[in-house]
């Protein structure tokens, strides 16, 4: 530093004469256009997680959620950590946050972050399935384990529909799945419509490898800031 002769690190301070000073070297076109992109992206992801914690702090349970997606999958600065993820995602759920509820549920239904513990993790996604507002992706993964006979639910093509359609319908504020996955539920409501309402029997039970491989690529969504409660 100029100013301390100290050794000048990476990281951004809070500091409005700072901020200022790097504004008017990015308009003035004295930092290049992807130095300036990094720090736009880097302020703003800063302020995104200042303000879920303080949110999260005021006992918002869809901030504690996103806190807890943010540790599982590594995001935003925060190390990967199961447990701590599963921390949140239960922190959320006691809130009845429908979305803590899911990962929560799937999280003790898998044994992700904590001991496996299907019949709670079933109880949590079946609330959040439910819940006003429902969770899409609550809704989505009860609908493929009646589908496919996940987990040794019955395999019933009514309840998987009924579940499916609830996913479509599910309330945007609350929407967990990727219009591509959206898509693909569409694709699957195609296949089962027409073919009767129920059929006996159990599906091969698939592995816990691909259940959770299947869930994690559903539980990747792009977090945001929730709507202040």
């Amino acid at each position: 530093s100029p100013v301390s002769g100290q050794r000048m690190g990476p990281s951004i301070r809070n500091a409005t004469t700072v901020k200022n000073t790097i504004t008017k070297l990015v308009s003035s076109g004295a930092i290049s256009i992807e130095d300036s992109a990094k720090w736009k992206r880097k302020v703003h992801s800063e302020h995104l997680v200042e303000t879920m914690k303080q949110r999260a702090a005021e006992g918002n349970g869809n901030a504690m959620y996103n806190i807890g997606v943010w540790h599982q999958f590594g995001r935003f600065g925060f190390r990967q950590d199961h447990k701590e993820a599963f921390k949140w995602y239960m922190m959320s759920a006691d809130k009845r946050d429908p979305c803590g509820m899911a990962n929560g549920g799937c999280c003790l239904i898998w044994g992700l972050g904590t001991a496996p513990n299907q019949m709670y993790g079933m109880h949590l996604l079946t609330c959040a399935a439910n819940a006003t507002p429902e969770s899409d992706f609550a809704c989505k993964t009860l609908a493929d384990m009646f589908n496919k006979g996940m987990l040794g639910m019955p395999r019933d093509e009514k309840k998987a529909r009924l579940y499916y359609v609830k996913a479509l319908e599910a309330d945007t504020k609350y929407r967990q799945l990727t219009p591509e996955e959206r898509e693909n539920i569409a694709k699957k409501l195609q296949k089962v419509a027409g073919r009767g309402s129920s059929f006996p029997g159990h599906a091969k039970k698939p592995s816990i490898g691909e259940s959770v491989a299947s869930w994690f690529g559903v539980a990747q969504c792009a977090p945001r800031v929730p709507p202040q409660e």
